[in-house]
């Protein structure tokens, strides 16, 4: 029997059972995965139009924390009725913010 990629669903239920008697930790780790999980799209897409990919991956990796935090702050966004509209443009034009702001590196310039 070929199951693919649905064998490895079952793996995180005991956690999720877990978290069923701690509420909070659903939005900690709601926002912490779509944080990081948005955060590097969105870098990503900005930083491969300037970069090459395996440099832009490289230099995302370097600035992680940065990422991950605007990643969690176009979550936050994403959950607000009607602001989530634009949330895109307003998520790509942060990131382009942001990777301009970084510091420069000799693979940048």
């Amino acid at each position: 029997m070929h199951t693919g990629h649905l064998q490895y669903i079952p793996l995180p239920w005991p956690f999720y059972a877990l978290l069923f008697f701690f509420p909070p930790a659903y939005f900690l780790l709601f926002y912490s995965v779509n944080g990081y999980l948005i955060g590097r799209e969105y870098f990503e897409v900005v930083a491969f139009r300037r970069m090459h990919p395996s440099t832009a991956k490289a230099f995302r990796r370097a600035h992680m924390g940065r990422v991950f935090a605007a990643g969690v702050l176009i979550a936050f966004m994403l959950t607000i009725p009607f602001i989530n509209l634009v949330v895109p443009v307003i998520a790509t034009m942060f990131m382009v913010h942001l990777f301009n702001s970084l510091p420069q590196t000799p693979e940048r310039a």
